[in-house]
């Protein structure tokens, strides 16, 4: 049973390191080598072109240009990965005029392209606000516990009458504090906590502990 679980607790453990390990949607997006990457797809996908000339096997040589393609779709920012698209488009079309590629071929490649290329832009893009909402999601849920834990004993007492629903007055009347005195510590507490308004402390009070 102890080997089994350190087997599972091993194969998950490295599972998530390679998942860390591997590209995210956008991942070199406005990075210094997104430049390196996007001529390294477009310089593939010449070689391809050359493969075309050279070779009657073009259908398989054609193939090879997704990769690039895809890789600049998923990887890039819009502007590089739209340069990349149209040199994949562009250099079916140039192998076609110079009699490499039939135009049946070269149609059913660059709608091969067009689509794939689509798709997986739209999911990266789809993908990627997903994650920085997580990501949104987390720092603020961390703000908002260090918050919690810098509150006075006295913001916490008028942070738990407000998020019950309680006014100003009413929380300065069982506490004994002036009505302005309440709203500066309602004004504080939403300050640490990363609030906007006492509205997000009352919905927000349970996930925190209040």
């Amino acid at each position: 049973m102890t080997i089994g679980r350190s087997m599972r607790s091993n194969l998950g453990a490295n599972g998530a390191k390679r998942s860390r390990s591997l590209p995210g949607p956008y991942g070199l997006a406005g990075r210094p080598e997104e430049i390196a990457a996007a001529a390294g797809c477009i310089g593939l996908l010449l070689l391809v072109f050359l493969g075309d000339l050279v070779t009657p096997v073009q259908v398989a040589l054609g193939a090879l240009g997704l990769i690039p393609l895809l890789a600049g779709a998923w990887l890039l920012s819009d502007r590089l990965a739209l340069a990349v698209a149209l040199v994949a488009v562009g250099q079916l079309v140039l192998t076609a005029a110079l009699g490499a590629l039939s135009i049946p071929t070269v149609v059913a490649e660059a709608t091969t392209y067009v689509v794939l290329g689509l798709v997986v832009r739209l999911y990266a893009g789809t993908l990627s606000e997903m994650l920085r909402r997580q990501i949104s999601i987390k720092r603020a849920a961390i703000t908002a516990r260090t918050g919690v834990e810098m509150l006075t004993r006295r913001e916490r007492e008028v942070a738990q009458l407000a998020a019950q629903g309680y006014t100003a007055r009413e929380i300065g009347e069982q506490l004994h504090i002036g009505e302005r005195t309440v709203e500066t510590h309602v004004a504080n507490v939403c300050s640490k906590l990363g609030l906007k308004a006492k509205v997000e402390l009352v919905r927000s009070a349970a996930r925190l502990g209040l």
